[in-house]
Formats: structure tokens, sequence, C-alpha cells
């Protein structure tokens, strides 16, 4: 159980401090600089995520004056990134501003001109966040280290609801459990998109996606998680398996005994009757993976044993990823390629669109999901979600049989 408290004590500010930034030497260094900081956040308010009783991350705030709050560090451990935990750190800054009527936060990071990789992931996540660079200053540090500054307006919190893009999953999130669509949830889309804001759904389906998600309520669609994006019919983005690269993965599942398909522009490439799966697939064929000569959007394997699962791993070549999500015949295994994902092509089309990370609003249920939540300015699980969905987003909302998506949407945006 992850969780997120102002600690008080100096003497524990001073340990966690020690004990993060140490274990964290790509972003922070020397170790003199680390005990001179530890010191420092002694009189600083300090907020600290736990992992049950072990702290993992943690923030230290130094305050300016009545209108000016800055992020003086922030460390979260390595292996919890990608888990939320520093956005539930700057959450927990942000209203302890609001209660302190401090209306900006502020933030020095390494500039792009110093091309240090792992501050490129410091900086997008403070874009997500809603930080804009504001200006660089050269010798702020040195040389070697030119200083961004970076700054978030706090305002009122209707202002922190400024949204210009949503973006749901489709199954178990905006669909029902029967795959049906309420007319509440249409109605609450048209209501969005009527106000300006951008919809799409990001989905793991290919083709058959239209059939539950009619096209002409969203502005874009994003298929076969992330590896298709359309702007109306316009692709934005693509990133398709090579069949060099799927074709002896094919060919070794197949000889391993698994069940497997290639599936491309609605078209499935099988070693088996896939329609005795999914009645609703009938643009199928069953090939020779020897003779297959065909790229894939995606390919994908019906409730993969854990042997499998291993299979899989052992052969999976590097340009690709394997996940596992809930499916109507119990789990469907999803093989992609590392490019395409639905984070990736929701930053695609928010680009085309010229709109910030930190104005998207994302709703999600699955593994596939926890990405893109951790990525958008709001993440958003419904009831049903995985509990590894729960613990990286901002709002719980009503379960997808209960239209979750549409009641948050009317409470909150409409």
């Amino acid at each position: 159980m992850i969780n997120i408290s102002i600690v008080e004590q100096p003497h524990e500010k001073t340990a966690i401090t020690l004990k993060i930034m140490h274990a964290l030497p790509t972003w922070f260094s020397p170790p003199e600089d680390i005990e001179k900081k530890a010191v420092i956040h002694r009189d600083y308010p300090f907020f600290a995520a736990y992992d049950n009783d072990t702290p993992i991350g943690f923030v230290a705030l130094k305050l300016h004056n009545k209108y000016t709050a800055d992020i003086f560090n922030l460390g979260v451990l390595e292996q919890y990134h990608r888990q939320g935990i520093g956005r539930r750190l700057i959450e927990a800054v942000e209203e302890y501003c609001n209660d302190k009527d401090h209306q900006f936060l502020t933030v020095k990071t390494l500039d792009s001109s110093a091309d240090y990789e792992p501050y490129e992931r410091t900086r997008a996540f403070y874009q997500r966040m809603g930080f804009l660079p504001l200006e660089v200053f050269t010798t702020f540090w040195n040389e070697e280290n030119p200083c961004l500054f970076m700054a978030k307006h706090l305002g009122a919190k209707s202002e922190k609801m400024s949204i210009k893009m949503i973006v749901t999953d489709l199954d178990g999130t905006l669909l029902r459990t029967d795959k049906t669509m309420s007319e509440q949830t249409k109605i609450a889309l048209n209501k969005c998109r009527r106000n300006g804001i951008k919809v799409v759904y990001a989905t793991g389906r290919g083709v058959s996606s239209d059939q539950v998600a009619p096209a002409e309520l969203f502005d874009g669609r994003i298929t076969m998680n992330g590896a298709v994006a359309k702007s109306g019919d316009t692709i934005i983005h693509d990133c398709l398996i090579p069949f060099k690269i799927a074709r002896p993965l094919l060919i070794a599942c197949d000889e391993h005994g698994m069940k497997i398909t290639s599936e491309i522009s609605g078209m499935h490439y099988s070693n088996f009757n896939v329609s005795e799966l999914w009645a609703y697939i009938t643009n199928y064929q069953i090939v020779d993976f020897a003779q297959h000569d065909k790229d894939a959007e995606k390919i994908y394997t019906p409730n993969p044993s854990q042997e499998d699962k291993s299979f899989i791993q052992r052969f999976l070549p590097s340009e690709l990823y394997f996940v596992e999500t809930a499916d109507i015949n119990g789990f469907l295994g999803q093989i992609m390629h590392k490019e395409a994902t639905k984070s990736k092509a929701i930053t695609a089309l928010a680009q085309y669109w010229d709109i910030s990370q930190s104005e998207i609003l994302a709703f999600g249920d699955d593994y596939n999901d926890i990405e893109m939540l951790c990525d958008c300015g709001i993440g958003v699980a419904v009831a049903n979600a995985i509990d590894e969905v729960k613990a990286v987003v901002n709002h719980i909302c009503d379960a997808n049989e209960n239209d979750g998506v549409a009641k948050w949407l009317g409470e909150n945006m409409l």
C-alpha cells in the first residue's frame, strides 16, 4: 500500500533524504552535496511516499514568499518509477500550497542543452504535471549544468480542470460488460466535443473497435494498443512489427503448440479457427507461418499459460514487448512493437492538435492502460479496474457497468 504523508520530525527528513538521494546517483551527486541538502531539508515542508512503512520517495518544498513555493528536491527510488508516485507527491504539494494560498509552484532542473538522458525524463515528468519552461540560466549552477527554470500557476481548483483532450479505454472502461455503450455515455461524449474537447478512444482492439465505438463519436482513434492512431481518417502514428521480426517468433510459438495470430488491417493470420473464440471475427486465414510475409500491428495468443509466457519472453526480440489483458474468454497475451503503446500514440495525437500532456484526461482499467494513466495530466480508474491501475491514478469513478466514465464527466467536466 503506497501512501503520502507530511513529515514533521527534522531527523526523519534527513534520514529519508539520505536514503533516497544516495540511491539515485544518476540524478543526485556528489555525496557531500547530498549531505548538505539533507540538513537544509530539515527546515522545509517535506512530504514522503511510503510503501507500507518503507520510504520510497520524497519532495522538499522551499517557500519563497506568500505567492511562490519551489520544489527544492524531489526523488523516487528507481524501481518505483512509472507508478504514479511522483505525481502523487506533486499533488500533495499542490494541495499544501492551495491551503497556504500560494499561486505559483516552481522547479529548477537540468536544461536540454546538457544532453543528459535521465533529465529528459525529469523534464517530461514536470511538463506532464503542468509546468512550463520559462528561462534557462547558464551560470546558475555552472556552465556544464545549465539550469532550466519551470513554473506552474496553481490558481483556483476550477482552473486546474483545464482539459482539452479526453482519452478512454473501451473494454472494461467505456463499454459495459455486454460490449455496448449506453445513451448516457454517448450524450456525455457529445457534450464534451461540443465544448471543444477532443475525445479519443485507446484500445487493444483492431478494426472491431468500430463495431462497438462508432467513429462519429470520436475525434481520434487509437487501436492495437497504440500501433495505429488516427485523427478522423488521417493516420497520425503507426508502428508495425516487420514480418522479418515477427516470423521467427510466430514459427517458434506455433511449434511450441500455442494458438497464435498475427493481425493487420483487420485480417487475422492464424494457426487456429479464430471465430471459435470470437464469433464476430470472420476475416481470418489459417497460414503456414514459415511462408508468412505480412507485417503485423499486433500478435496475440489467447489464455497463455505461465509456461507459454515464459517461452514467449525467451524468444521475444528486443524490439517487442508482451502484455496480458482481460478478455471475454479469460485473458489475451499481446505482443507489440515497443514504440506501439497507448501513451506514445496519445502523445502523437496531442502534438498534432497542439495539446500538452497536462491537458489530457485518461480513463482505464487494465495493465495496458497504466502508462497512459501515468503520463496524462489526470488519470481516472473505473471501480472495476485492477489494483495496479487504481494505485497510479488521481481519481476512481464508478464501474463500467454503471457508466462510470459518463458519471465522472458529468460531475467534473460538464
